[in-house]
């Protein structure tokens, strides 16, 4: 019986895209078309732009994704050398099959799978499980933290793909402006700050892993010792299964502290976003795993010019691969507590934080995104023997330039400018 002639292209066209597997081609950065505001997605996009800006990066292609669309975009997957999947992107969880499929097609015809995680231990087990079919399909797995690679590899359900992994370096995910917007959401926020002594932020999405509600008992401390303190939480609740958000407003209410704690919800302006930022006198972050490289709420309250304030990191060698978290360490951007610090010790240190008052050191934004693109472009190129694979623990990072997906070697260095930036 023979074969009809849909059935003859289709065959044809898997042995066309089996061939082209080899060949230097184009990188695809998918992406859901549209969604909620996503952090993940703001670095997806800077990291394809800043790709794109080295050496042989018309390589390097973004690719939003909707489900009218996907006849598009499985037409140039079938046409690439590599597709990028990053999670947890907010808006892929409205619409699960679709990445699903898609990675699907990749592996039917070939092509080179590379799953980008921000997070792991910190998901919800059935987000894990979600993410499962892409551990399973993808020839490498990169991370922009020790602490995260540490929780995947001690993971018995993944253990298996534990040497997929590999490191990259993370990049601040918003550029401070030159200007600042004035509305009534910024003078409503100036306006609450005026009534306090310390007005302690937090910047970022709102989640039960993040520990705000420690930032609560640091509050009720101080007050209680005759600091009127306050806490600006920038940003707004994650849409969780946990009910979190309704817990958390009644731990405020039941710790009497309505008038203490203001949440602005989601600021999309970054004008608007820097001028609320910079009503706060210092921010602390309560990590339970202490300062992580992952972590671009930390870098983004560095970039407002204010005290940082960070438990150390769980992982010795957390920071040590990434040059620009050890200047900012080095020049007290971020101060590091102790990890077994009591209440009244993290409040002495808010206190005193804040009394030094504003510290003016912006991140030099292109300098971080320079590496990090350099970095991922290493990881990309080189496969097995990629930036962080077998580096031994605590050793820096020397990311290669930029090279095209595919190729086994690095086409040149690019000199590594964060760890002697001065950040002015």
């Amino acid at each position: 019986m023979t074969e009809g002639l849909p059935v003859r292209t289709f065959r044809r066209s898997l042995r066309f895209s089996w061939r082209r597997a080899g060949d230097a081609g184009k990188c695809l950065f998918l992406v859901p078309e549209a969604g909620v505001p996503c952090g993940v997605r703001d670095y997806t996009s800077k990291l394809v732009s800043s790709l794109r800006r080295q050496p042989l990066g018309e390589a390097y292609e973004e690719v939003p994704v909707a489900p009218h669309g996907i006849g598009s975009a499985a037409r140039r997957i079938v046409h690439a050398d590599t597709i990028v999947f990053s999670f947890p992107l907010l808006a892929w969880s409205r619409t699960v099959l679709l990445p699903i499929v898609l990675v699907l097609l990749g592996a039917a015809t070939r092509r080179r799978i590379v799953l980008f995680l921000h997070e792991w231990s910190d998901l919800h087990p059935l987000r894990r499980a979600a993410y499962l079919p892409f551990v399973a399909l993808c020839r490498t797995i990169i991370m922009l933290s020790p602490t995260v690679k540490a929780g995947f590899q001690s993971d018995p359900v993944v253990k298996w793909a534990r040497s997929k992994c590999r490191l990259a370096l993370h990049a601040p995910a918003v550029l401070r402006p030159a200007t600042r917007e004035s509305s009534s959401h910024v003078e409503q926020v100036q306006k609450f700050a005026r009534g306090s002594d310390v007005v302690i932020g937090y910047f970022g999405s709102i989640y039960r892993r993040k520990e705000p509600a420690a930032l609560l008992e640091v509050c009720r401390y101080l007050r209680r010792n005759q600091v009127r303190a306050s806490v600006l939480f920038v940003g707004g609740f994650t849409n969780s299964i946990d009910g979190y958000e309704s817990r958390f407003l009644q731990t405020v209410r039941a710790m009497g502290l309505e008038d203490a704690v203001f949440v602005t919800g989601y600021v999309e302006s970054t004008p608007e976003l820097f001028a609320i930022l910079e009503c706060a006198d210092v921010f602390l972050y309560l990590f339970p795993e202490g300062l992580t490289t992952r972590r671009s709420s930390v870098l983004t309250s560095v970039e407002a010019g204010r005290p940082v304030l960070v438990p150390d990191p769980a992982c010795a060698a957390e920071v040590a691969h990434h040059p620009g978290y050890c200047a900012l360490i080095r020049d007290c951007a971020v101060q590091l507590i102790p990890r077994e610090a009591t209440l009244p010790q993290i409040a002495d240190a808010v206190v005193a934080a804040a009394r030094r008052g504003p510290t003016a050191r912006p991140v030099d934004f292109e300098a971080w995104w320079e590496l990090a693109a350099a970095s991922v472009s290493s990881v990309l190129g080189s496969g097995a023997d990629s930036f962080g694979g077998a580096r031994q623990p605590g050793a820096a990072a020397k990311p290669q330039g930029p090279v095209r997906p595919g190729a086994s070697r690095p086409q040149r260095r690019i000199r590594n400018r964060l760890s002697s930036t001065r950040l002015e």
